[in-house]
């Protein structure tokens, strides 16, 4: 073998040595490029599955925010509701409670009424001269029994007249008992007694007696005092008659 054909034959042998050396670099390369690419679509998958996450959690999030503003406004809407209704229930609850309160206010007023008409609440049954049973104030049958009742100067009662709780029994001989709470039962008979009632009597403006005649201190005729004045049956120039003082 000559030198050239030596130096020809190495020189082949070393281009083929670099030929192989440059396919084998060639292909560490493109293994390389594949890994990067591999890794850039890896990367691009998980960011792609991280936007996808993130979206979900944020129309999660949405959701869950649309369902608790839902429910909090259902919440303040009940809230709302039962308060109004508390209200309602308590504003008729009051006006019920006043409603009562009125209606014992009124049931007091007249039992006060009633009580004030049947002399302090308490009346007895007295018969009168026609024999029938009367309801008479207890205090003018206590007065009336204390002087002797039916066997007594008054005799019997023959009339009960009443005006506002204020009355006035009358007996067939000419005697009356008159009786209010304010004033109590007071005797009244004569002239004194006519005059009164000519004067209105229950509705007289010198009211009901509040004590029996009494003889005047000079000795002519006698006075009997009454709620808004006095009436005096006296003789003026020998002749008799009444006079009226009011207060």
């Amino acid at each position: 073998m000559t030198k050239k054909t030596r130096t020809r034959i190495l020189a082949g042998v070393a281009a083929l040595g670099i030929s192989f050396s440059a396919v084998a670099c060639s292909q560490e390369a493109k293994d390389d490029l594949d890994a990067a690419a591999d890794k850039v679509s890896d990367a691009a998958a998980d960011a792609g599955d991280a936007v996808k996450e993130g979206a979900e959690d944020a129309k999660d999030a949405v959701k869950d925010g649309a369902e608790d503003a839902k429910d909090a406004a259902k919440d303040g809407a009940d809230k709302a509701k039962d308060a109004a209704k508390d209200g309602a229930d308590k504003a008729k609850d009051a006006a019920k409670d006043g409603a009562d309160k009125a209606e014992e206010a009124a049931e007091d007023a007249k039992e006060g009424a009633k009580d004030a008409v049947d002399g302090a609440g308490n009346k007895t049954d007295v018969t009168d001269a026609a024999g029938n049973n009367v309801a008479v104030p207890t205090p003018i049958v206590e007065m009336y029994e204390s002087m002797g009742g039916t066997a007594g100067h008054l005799g019997q009662l023959t009339d009960l007249q009443e005006k506002d709780g204020r009355y006035l029994a009358a007996f067939n001989e000419g005697y009356y008992i008159a009786y209010s709470e304010a004033t109590g039962a007071q005797r009244l008979n004569g002239k004194i007694a006519e005059t009164w009632m000519s004067e209105g009597g229950l509705g007289s403006e010198l009211g009901m007696p509040t004590a029996y005649e009494v003889e005047r201190q000079d000795g002519n005729g006698w006075t009997q005092n009454f709620e808004h004045g006095d009436i005096i049956w006296s003789q003026t120039d020998g002749t008799w008659g009444p006079t009226i003082e009011k207060n």
